[in-house]
């Protein structure tokens, strides 16, 4: 079996970083952290668009819409 890699994007805005760790670092479980709805909206898309490519490599990205610095109290 396969280690899993973890990694964190704060303030993830588009997704950009989540989305190459995801692709660069096969079998890895992204978490994504934005607190812009707007910023949110856009990286959900680009994360949408990106699935197959993530999903290929046995990778995933989980996309929270929170405060980056309240994530890891919570």
């Amino acid at each position: 079996a396969k280690r899993v890699r973890r990694g964190c994007s704060l303030c993830s805005g588009s997704a950009a970083l989540a989305l190459s760790i995801a692709t660069e670092r096969p079998v890895s479980r992204v978490i994504a952290v934005e607190l812009s709805p707007t910023a949110v909206d856009w990286a959900r898309r680009n994360i949408e668009d990106h699935a197959a490519q993530v999903a290929a490599v046995g990778s995933s990205i989980e996309l929270l819409g929170a405060d980056a610095t309240r994530v890891a109290a919570d």
